[in-house]
């Protein structure tokens, strides 16, 4: 891939427990090292990443770099929707899915070398409600209460770990939440612990809650969990780990490119991390509607 003429890298200083803050000047050098024509912003507060996002096309920058977690990603993909502008992503956060379903490195100087030599390869979105978009899972019920849990309480500490020991302390609590899931040919209508709508495999820190997920085929992976014993609950929760939870009665599986639901109370939609809005919403689609700086030898490249 041709390095674009102008890149705009948006690093948000408090992702990753700060770690982010703490690699500035590590990330800068390796920028510089492998060729990058740059300029480097920070995020200063929830939303700021978006708004310089949005100003990337008229200022002449061709790609957008996130440098942080799933929420930065979010963000900057909000901005720079169809603007034509690239996603390029530094994974800083702890859990990182995003960065995981594209195949990017961790390490820091692997992803900066992804950036200034990579492929591009055009990618689906997921509109909410017309207006709002996510790249990898959203979903509502029992992960949409941990993760609201974990942004309140251990926001400067997610992943794996984090996100665990939350579903384990809000299980007992947890009351089910009776939906209508309307799909292109099917429908749910009952009570469910949650419903992950996957454009990628994973979220939470490396939970495949839609394993079978592919960002390229147009189409939403719904995984519907039905009430479920509590007991049989911790027992189905290692395996969403490996993506084996699919195998279990109470799991239903479901592909879609659109998705209306409605609950009996309002309840919380959580798309790439990030509170997105509450019930009812509309999901749909849209294939090929991002252009992400991916390694080569990813489908498709």
């Amino acid at each position: 891939m041709e390095i674009p003429l102008k890149t705009m890298v948006i690093a948000n200083p408090v992702s990753g427990g700060g770690r982010c803050r703490k690699m500035i000047h590590e990330i800068q050098r390796v920028l510089k090292e492998k060729g990058v024509h740059y300029s480097f912003f920070l995020s200063q507060y929830a939303g700021s990443a978006e708004e310089l996002a949005k100003k990337a096309k008229d200022n002449g920058f061709q790609a957008v770099i996130a440098c942080g977690g799933d929420g930065t990603v979010n963000e900057i993909v909000n901005g720079i929707i169809g603007t034509g502008v690239t996603l390029g992503i530094i994974p800083m956060g702890t859990g990182r899915d995003l960065a995981h379903n594209l195949d990017i490195d961790m390490n820091i100087a692997n992803a900066i070398d992804i950036i200034s030599k990579g492929g591009l390869k055009s990618m689906d979105l997921v509109m909410v409600n017309g207006g709002r978009y996510y790249l990898g899972v959203g979903g509502i019920g029992f992960d949409s209460e941990v993760n609201r849990w974990v942004n309140k309480r251990f926001c400067f500490f997610k992943g794996r770990f984090i996100y665990t020991l939350a579903s384990l302390v809000r299980v007992p609590g947890f009351k089910y939440k009776r939906v209508k899931i309307k799909l292109d040919n099917e429908s749910f209508d009952g009570e469910i612990l949650l419903a992950a709508f996957g454009n990628t495999k994973s979220y939470g820190g490396g939970m495949h809650i839609t394993p079978n997920a592919d960002i390229n085929d147009g189409l939403l992976d719904i995984c519907i969990i039905g009430k479920i014993n509590k007991f049989k609950l911790l027992y189905m929760f290692p395996k969403v780990f490996k993506g084996t939870h699919t195998e279990i009665p109470e799991v239903r599986n479901y592909r879609s490119r659109c998705v209306s639901v409605e609950s009996d109370i309002p309840l919380d939609f959580y798309g790439d991390g990030q509170f997105i809005c509450k019930t009812p919403f509309s999901l749909e689609v849209l294939p090929k509607a991002l252009n992400v700086i991916v390694p080569f030898g990813v489908s498709g490249v």
